[in-house]
């Protein structure tokens, strides 16, 4: 079996998405039994990783064929991508190493196209005869005779296998029609990281058959250079999926095969094939499979028969018996298609036939037997291992149902049904056991449950806190849960506690959130039998214990003069006539406004409305700060530890280091030639060198509109193509220049001018920085304001574009009070971008520009403090 060693240090590569060579990152050595061991190396300049120089020879047996017909084949996937452009207008379909031909099955079913399809191997062969397709059995070449003017042309998992995949994209742009699209998916080489799901990192590499692994931005690089100028990619998990044309890409967004086309897709195919054949299993049981993850039981009660059948007259698997499947290893439960199978039944079991019993009995034979086909097939499936977890998972939920000891006790041990790399495996356990423990509460036998307890008690807060919705919400139902649970062995305390938290953890996420709505409700229809406030006389009020102070604060920020808090309190059923805050050595009324989204949360309770406010607290900041609601019964106090951080926190840009060593390895992937660095006038040899540590190697022109040190000639950059030849450069560079030029646009069209082609322009400059070099400061740049001039329409691709450094703006003196909220907004220091030239549109560009008062106002850029070209200050 094959392994994955991550490993660290370079190797030399030549990568074949953007062509550089040079010595690569040395990421993993992959053992493949029999053979050597296969080297993954990723290239600097577009993060692609290479493999092996020629692939195994990959050739499909009548077995393989099969198990790919009952179930390895992703027809649902299939119809996905087939989407991603308009079906209305498509009328020819060509799909490149199209397999058993599922896609022009699908293409032609459902959506009428003509089609065709080129395969080499014997799935090719198996699904013209039995789909009765057209599929030529040959590879793509130049010289294949496969006509042309395709409106869409699909290649899925092929791209990876090829040893010339630029020839191979030409191929096929020379086959689409003008106006047509190509839909590419290939395996993303992002997913080759130990941080990754080693599964899917295994998958990806499938050692020895694939090739290479493309990037994003090595994909787009493949497109471009095979002549398609328009294109789009997105990775998907450890996929990519990507879209080209010869025109400009539509911005809408095409309507997915429907559920319904899918299923009705599915049952006719089933009805009309023979059962005992491997389309029969494979339709029946994906037929199965849809109806019961859509909730449409009514349609999984058709499919039942025709699967039991189709197992029956196949595999000779009496389907409808859970007890009567084997479990031993060789027997029916090492075959691929049963776990897939046996869950669909045992679901429609537990959530439909209200069978618990015979759901646990289906659920373990799916356990059983996905991990006797992973131990006998030796590779680790995706749906396989996903089956093993949720065979167990299910098995434990239909026990909570009428045996919550036996449940609680195989949830101790929930952790051994998943995968050693499944990713977020504590979170995947911790939500398994409150889903489990939250059966028990909703069944009834929760006095069963006790070995949870603990167990839940320590997950549940984690969860509510998370930002993922599944991990949260069970958080919340685990909390309300607990709650119930207390009541039920009359444990008041314990009840209110539970029940309270869970109540303001869900008015915390809002009114969007209608899960939390509605958890909301059931704790206040739960707490006032919980807590009784009994009916004094109003001289005895004060004895009343009052309810606790609900809140939360949304925004703050703080300086050195003051802290700005924003947010909501609630003391429950009293009316608040008003709210402080004290912190800092000062008590401040905070200014009220309305907050009609807690509404939903406290129903019953309309005062909650009036629960907003904000207050700027004067005086130096403070780690705590007292909010106080005032009330006829008396004041109700908070204590509230303050974040070490502003609310919302500050977003992540990206890290320095990150964005030095995409430049290194955009300089080291560039043609050989110069280096024009603009505007480097230093104060100083030494800071010369800090501000071109990228260039070692490289002679370095320096231009500026001042002589000083650095500076070799003395111009303005609105007119580089006057100072110098055309396409003469092979890296143009600048750091804080950009705002300091009269037109930008127009220096980035001259930019383009003077650098050859495949050579790369590196700007950095400033986005939310302070004014400085007066008169001549103009401009800030976003990333995205970078890629406007730097843009295709000028001949370049953005190989890279990231913000560093999160700043806000703190607003200050008499319209600090108009403007409280801005520290909370946040934006990059500064921008950067790499991009490749690709095309000469730049020589094209104009713009209205006399040269001499361009000249003149950039002489304007002050001098104080630099030295001049002499060294001299």
């Amino acid at each position: 079996m094959s392994d994955i060693s991550w490993t660290a240090g370079s190797r030399p590569v030549t990568c074949r998405m953007c062509t550089w060579t040079g010595d690569g990152t040395h990421l993993a050595t992959i053992d493949v039994a029999g053979g050597e061991p296969i080297q993954a190396v990723a290239c600097l300049r577009c993060g692609s990783v290479q493999l092996v120089d020629e692939p195994h020879p990959s050739s499909s047996t009548e077995a393989s064929v099969d198990d790919y017909i009952e179930v390895g084949g992703g027809v649902g996937t299939i119809a996905e991508y087939l989407t991603l452009v308009d079906p209305r207008r498509v009328h020819r379909f060509l799909d490149i190493g199209c397999g058993y031909g599922f896609s022009l099955d699908l293409g032609r079913a459902i959506f009428g196209w003509d089609v065709l399809g080129v395969e080499p191997s014997i799935a090719g062969s198996r699904g013209a005869a039995e789909l009765n397709l057209d599929i030529r059995k040959e590879y793509l070449t130049e010289v294949s005779d496969l006509g042309t003017d395709f409106d869409l042309i699909f290649s899925s998992e092929v791209l990876e296998h090829v040893t010339d995949p630029i020839g191979f994209l030409v191929a096929i742009r020379e086959r689409l029609s003008p106006t047509g699209h190509l839909v590419l998916t290939t395996p993303a080489a992002e997913i080759l990281s130990p941080d990754e799901p080693y599964t899917e990192a295994f998958a990806a590499v499938s050692a020895g058959y694939h090739v290479f692994l493309a990037s994003e931005e090595g994909l787009h690089i493949a497109l471009s250079r095979a002549g398609f100028p328009f294109s789009k990619v997105i990775r998907s998990g450890g996929t990519l999926k990507a879209i080209a044309r010869l025109q400009e890409l539509d911005d809408d967004t095409p309507a997915p095969v429907s559920a319904d086309q899918l299923q009705d897709y599915f049952e006719e195919l089933a009805l009309r094939t023979d059962p005992a054949t491997p389309l029969g299993v494979g339709m029946a049981t994906r037929f199965l499979r849809l109806a019961v993850a859509r909730g449409d039981f009514r349609a999984a009660e058709r499919a039942v028969p025709l699967v039991v059948s189709a197992f029956s007259a196949r595999h000779g698997v009496r389907l409808d018996d859970p007890g009567s499947l084997e479990s031993s290893r060789g027997g029916p439960a090492t075959l691929w298609s049963l776990p897939g199978a046996a869950f669909a039944l045992g679901m429609l079991d537990l959530l439909h036939r209200s069978n618990p019993q015979r759901a646990s009995e289906y659920f373990s034979v799916v356990t059983h037997s996905a991990r006797a086909w992973r131990e006998l097939a030796g590779v680790p499936d995706l749906d396989i291992v996903d089956l093993i977890y949720q065979g167990e998972y299910h098995r434990l939920i239909a026990l909570a149902r009428f045996d919550a000891q036996a449940a609680s006790v195989g949830a101790l041990t929930l952790r051994n049904a998943l995968h050693e790399s499944a990713r977020g495996a504590e979170d995947m356990v911790r939500i398994g056991q409150v889903r489990i423990f939250v059966e028990t509460v909703a069944h009834g036998t929760s006095d069963q449950a006790g070995a949870l307890i603990p167990l839940v008690t320590a997950g549940v807060g984690v969860l509510a806190a998370s930002s993922d919705m599944v991990a949260r919400t069970a958080g919340l139902d685990g909390m309300y849960s607990l709650g119930v649970a207390a009541v039920r062995m009359n444990q008041p305390g314990t009840a209110h506690y539970w029940l309270a938290r869970c109540r303001t953890e869900c008015a915390a996420l809002g009114p969007a959130d209608t899960h939390a709505v509605a958890l909301m409700r059931l704790c206040g229809g739960v707490l006032p039998s919980v807590v009784r406030t009994p009916a004094v006389p109003p001289d005895a009020m004060e004895l009343v214990p009052l309810p606790p102070l609900h809140s939360m604060i949304d925004l703050y920020w703080c300086d050195a003069s003051g802290t700005f808090l924003q947010g909501w309190a609630h003391a429950e059923n009293l009316r608040v006539d008003s709210i402080t805050v004290r912190g800092s050595g000062s008590t401040v009324t905070t200014t009220r406004h309305d907050r009609d989204d807690l509404l939903p949360f406290w129903p019953d309770e309309p005062e909650v409305v009036h629960g907003g406010f904000r207050v700027y607290l004067p005086g130096p900041p403070n780690p705590t700060v007292t909010i106080t609601a005032h009330t006829r019964q008396g004041p109700v106090t908070q204590v509230i530890e303050l974040p070490d951080h502003p609310l919302p926190a500050a977003p992540d840009s990206a890290p320095l280091i990150r964005i030095q060593e995409r430049v290194v390895a955009a300089v080291q992937a560039a043609p050989p030639g110069p280096v024009l660095a603009i505007g480097v006038r230093a104060l100083s040899r030494e800071s010369l060198e800090a501000q071109l540590p990228y260039f070692a190697g490289r002679e370095v022109i320096g231009l500026d509109i001042h002589p000083g040190i650095g500076v070799d000639v003395v111009g303005d950059a609105h007119v580089l193509s006057e100072l110098f030849p055309k396409g003469h450069f092979a890296i143009v560079y600048s750091a804080s220049l950009l705002e300091h030029v009269g037109t930008p646009w127009l220096v980035a069209a001259q930019c383009g001018v003077v650098t050859m082609q495949g050579g790369v322009n590196i700007h950095q400059a400033p986005w939310l920085w302070p004014t400085h070099s007066a008169p001549n400061d103009f401009w800030r740049f976003s990333p995205a304001g970078l890629e406007q001039l730097f843009s295709p329409e000028l001949g370049f691709h953005t190989m890279f574009s990231a913000a560093f450094g999160e700043a806000s703006v703190t607003p200050h003196g008499g319209w600090r009070d108009v403007a409280l909220n801005m520290p909370t907004l946040y934006s990059g220091a500064a921008s950067w971008i790499i991009a490749q030239k690709i095309s000469d549109a730049a020589d094209a560009a104009g713009w209205p520009l006399l040269s001499g008062s361009s000249a003149e106002t950039a002489r304007k850029y002050p001098t104080e403090g630099l030295a001049d070209a002499s060294g001299q200050s």
